[in-house]
Parts: structure tokens; sequence; C-alpha cells
């Protein structure tokens, strides 16, 4: 009987230059590409599809911010150009310069938690370990 080999997830976190702002437990992601085609006069039909670049909707889920030495929490309404770093056990997945367009958050007592955050990224790169 032959094993099949499962990918799995170690850590999901986001970062700002190089540092881990928040971990996730977990993550979607849509990869979606739009394309339009060229016509020429007088032709019956399209002469050649033009596709765009991939942009990447990541939808990660429960995220817990870390604080800073201070003890703050970071905000995260004011972060830009964020990476999404997502660790699987012989490669990492970096989705590079996100910005959020949606955060759907819930607070517990003397804990603060964004419980979703959807960000969109034009940039994933893949690094073995």
């Amino acid at each position: 009987m032959e094993l099949i080999s499962v990918p799995t997830c170690k850590e999901i976190y986001i970062e700002v230059n190089g540092k881990k702002l928040a971990v996730a437990c977990g993550y979607e992601v849509e990869t979606v590409r739009t394309f339009k085609d060229s016509y020429e006069f007088g032709s019956n039909g399209p002469i050649q599809r033009n596709f765009s670049n991939a942009i990447y909707k990541l939808h990660i889920k429960r995220v817990f911010l870390n604080r800073f030495d201070s003890g703050d929490f970071i905000n995260f309404y004011n972060l830009a150009q964020i990476n999404v770093v997502v660790v699987k056990p012989h490669k990492n997945i970096v989705y590079q310069n996100c910005e959020w367009t949606n955060i759907k958050e819930s607070m517990e007592l003397n804990k603060q938690s964004i419980e979703t955050v959807e960000l969109v990224s034009t940039s994933r790169v893949e690094t073995t370990r």
C-alpha cells in the first residue's frame, strides 16, 4: 500500500521589514487573471488574447497581533506593503507588498484579535528550504 503525502502548513505569519507582526491560524488564496481580446479591423474573430498579471486575493483567518516591546498592540489599519509568509515543510511561499482590503475584527477581554483580514498582492514567491 502506497502512502499519500498531504501537504501541511507549519506556520502562517504577517511581516513588515522582516519582523513578524502577527500570526494566523489559516488562509485561503484566490488567484485571478483577466484577459482582453484584440481585434483587427475586418477580422471575424480575435487575433490575439492579452492576459493581465496575476492578482492574489488572500483571506487570512484568525489573525493574532503581536505586541510591541512597550506592550502596545500594532495598529493593523495603518500597515501597508506587508508580506504574508506561509511556511510549508519544504518551501516558503511569500505574498509580497500586500495591501488590506477588508478587516473583520472581534475582541475578548484583555486581548485584541483580528478574526479575518482580506489582502491583495501582485507578487508570489516560492523558496525551497
